[in-house]
């Protein structure tokens, strides 16, 4: 479905705030009370991205996990969850595990029209696919749609209406390799 679009979203958590919640060098009062927080207001939904950068963590996240009114997303990449998450059973349990993988080409173009659409960006459909070709084929070090939009937010500061020309010539300037006819 276009929920994005029409600006619904799951009765689950309509009427909830979804908040980051950044564990990067925070000090451990500053996750006692950003937790309380949310779990006092009642209607948060807290995400923390690559828990298992923060197994020290652990023990004080399940009093919060039993809380039912309380929502906690957690995300970890394949590796992480293999390697580190894997070890915590009783950690691991709390968690319902979703697999999420990156969209295909049809998908992510998708995505980038709905993204230039909200942005107000003029862009032909037959450049948003060369944008996820290019994306795909030369940008290895991030997964999609990322790099796509990536990519478009970069041909968005030439200021004009973009082409696939100027996507190779972004492309090429960003990883060095001469594109287009030879």
């Amino acid at each position: 479905g276009r929920l994005g679009e029409s600006g619904l979203s799951f009765q689950g958590i309509r009427n909830h705030r979804v908040v980051e919640l950044v564990i990067e060098g925070m000090a451990v009062e500053e996750f006692d009370k950003a937790m309380d927080e949310a779990a006092n207001a009642g209607n948060v939904i807290v995400v923390i991205k690559n828990i298992e950068r923060y197994t020290s963590i652990y023990n004080k996240l399940s009093k919060y996990l039993n809380m039912s009114h309380l929502g906690i997303v957690a995300t970890a990449n394949f590796g992480g969850y293999d390697q580190v998450i894997k070890s915590y059973p009783d950690f691991l349990d709390k968690f319902e595990k979703i697999d999420v993988f990156p969209p295909d080409e049809t998908e992510t173009v998708e995505i980038l029209k709905n993204y230039a659409r909200l942005d107000t960006i003029s862009i032909k459909d037959d450049v948003l696919k060369e944008i996820v070709t290019m994306a795909e084929r030369y940008i290895g070090n991030q997964s999609q749609p990322l790099k796509s939009i990536l990519l478009l937010e970069e041909l968005k500061t030439l200021h004009k209406k973009i082409t696939v020309a100027d996507v190779h010539q972004v492309v090429s300037d960003k990883t060095n390799i001469p594109l287009g006819v030879i």
